[in-house]
């Protein structure tokens, strides 16, 4: 709101920041469909527009006195009021949050659980970037539940919960013994890819230099016919060379 009102003349943004603390105060949200001024004071704002001609002096004028018990009463009846407000706003509030996570949910791509229950996973660790030196994935957790789609709960080997995580901030944990062997497979397939590459350059050097061996023989034989002898063998004199040429 605040970048709208001054995008020509940004370098007075606090003079218009009390407009737009009024504005959004008195204004309804969309998630508890009430204005945060009326939950807070329980009545709605009065606004500029409709406060145009000044203070009313003569407002109290009209009502007459009102009892004790009057009051009481109508204290109560406002607590009444306050209780079944706050139940809707409580309503209209988990309303709200089910309609963003689920539109939250689709811009993720969250369809199907990556992960089961009883797996061992490691938690990508968020204060790495405050804190240079420190592990990126912390863990091993195990999942012990499944609480909503791609959301799994986690538990520490302890056996105490230590939170809920989002699938895409989890992957997989595998023991160290797995890691060796898989380790060592890798490294035996890198060998036997280098020892075949090494073969295939061996022998594509060796045909390369047959063939610059025929080339060289093929060249010379050339040579030879061209000034020493003829198709046919036979020597070539002079006038065979004249006409040759």
């Amino acid at each position: 709101m605040l970048n709208k009102i001054v995008q020509d003349i940004s370098d007075q943004w606090d003079t218009y920041l009390p407009r737009c603390v009024f504005s959004y105060n008195t204004s309804k949200q969309s998630s508890t469909r009430f204005s945060p001024f009326f939950l807070m004071y329980w009545r709605n704002p009065i606004l500029p527009n409709e406060n145009q001609f000044g203070e009313t002096t003569n407002t109290f004028s009209k009502y007459i006195e009102i009892s004790p018990e009057e009051i009481e009463k109508g204290a109560e009846k406002m607590n009444e009021i306050q209780k079944h407000i706050t139940k809707d706003v409580i309503d209209h509030v988990h309303v709200a949050q089910a309609r963003q996570k689920t539109k939250f949910d689709e811009r993720k791509n969250v369809a199907v659980n990556q992960f089961n229950e009883g797996e061992l996973v490691l938690v990508k660790n968020q204060r790495r970037k405050k804190h240079l030196g420190k592990s990126l994935w912390l863990g091993p957790f195990k999942i012990t539940g499944i609480p909503r789609v791609g959301t799994m709960k986690l538990e520490d080997k302890n056996g105490d919960t230590v939170g809920t995580y989002r699938q895409h901030n989890l992957k997989k944990y595998y023991p160290p013994t797995e890691t060796v062997i898989s380790d060592q497979q890798e490294n035996d397939k890198d060998k036997h890819e280098d020892s075949d590459g090494d073969k295939t350059d061996e022998n594509n050097n060796t045909e390369t230099h047959h063939e610059v061996e025929n080339k060289s023989n093929e060249r010379e034989s050339v040579d030879d016919n061209k000034y020493g002898e003829n198709n046919n063998g036979d020597i070539l004199n002079d006038n065979d060379i004249f006409i040759t040429q």
